[in-house]
């Protein structure tokens, strides 16, 4: 089935590792080890779909620059939708990089975390962000402020990890002037974001994205 590879600027995964592997046109490589997890020498990572590919790099290969592969195999095991593990992937051919705005990947962390947390002040700021209400540096800081506050009165939860890391997103993307600086940070915590939703609950990823952005994702083979 058709799936997608992200590698870095010369086509490496793990690169300077002893585990590097090189990919390309064509190019096929097997997983070596007999570990059961998915992070382990038992899978090749992959996703099922490009823009997950390029939503989630920050917080797994978080390469960059980086290439993106369309790439065939069969899926072995999932983390939900947020990537899968294969015995076998072929890397066909590298592809363009879909553009994801700084509005749809705070909107995708805004709208992950919906899907699981519905306390009625956040659901408010969510969705005064959503119809482009406020959207201010300000609210946005006072949210990260006050999520921050919670976390160090005890345990970090799943949850308000969520929470934190939209109310981080948010704040660093609401101000464009320093969208060149805060970018990567805010890609971080948006990752960071899908990430610790997907594990409170799987939720349908590619759906949200699709939704954020009118993008169909392609049928598998």
């Amino acid at each position: 089935m058709k799936l997608y590879k992200i590698t870095n600027i010369d086509g490496k995964t793990r690169a300077g590792e002893i585990n590097e592997i090189k990919w390309g046109d064509g190019v096929t490589h097997k997983a070596t080890g007999t570990g059961e997890e998915l992070c382990s020498d038992g899978f090749i990572h992959a996703y099922e779909y490009s823009y997950i590919a390029v939503l989630m790099n920050p917080v797994h290969g978080n390469y960059n620059p980086f290439l993106l592969w369309e790439a065939e195999g069969d899926i072995a095991i999932r983390d939900g939708q947020i990537k899968c593990g294969c015995k076998e992937l072929t890397t066909i051919r590298q592809i363009p990089i879909p553009i994801l705005t700084k509005e749809q990947i705070i909107e995708i962390a805004i709208r992950c975390a919906m899907e699981v947390y519905i306390e009625p002040s956040f659901v408010q700021w969510a969705n005064n962000w959503l119809y482009n209400v406020d959207r201010t540096i300000e609210t946005a800081a006072a949210w990260a402020v006050r999520e921050w506050a919670v976390a160090e009165r005890g345990w970090l939860t799943w949850e308000l990890s969520v929470r934190v890391a939209v109310a981080e997103a948010a704040m660093w993307g609401a101000e464009a002037r320093t969208w060149d600086v805060a970018e990567s940070v805010t890609k971080s915590w948006v990752a960071a974001a899908a990430a610790w939703v997907n594990n409170i609950r799987k939720i349908n990823l590619i759906q949200i994205i699709e939704q954020v952005t009118g993008v169909k994702n392609e049928p598998l083979d």
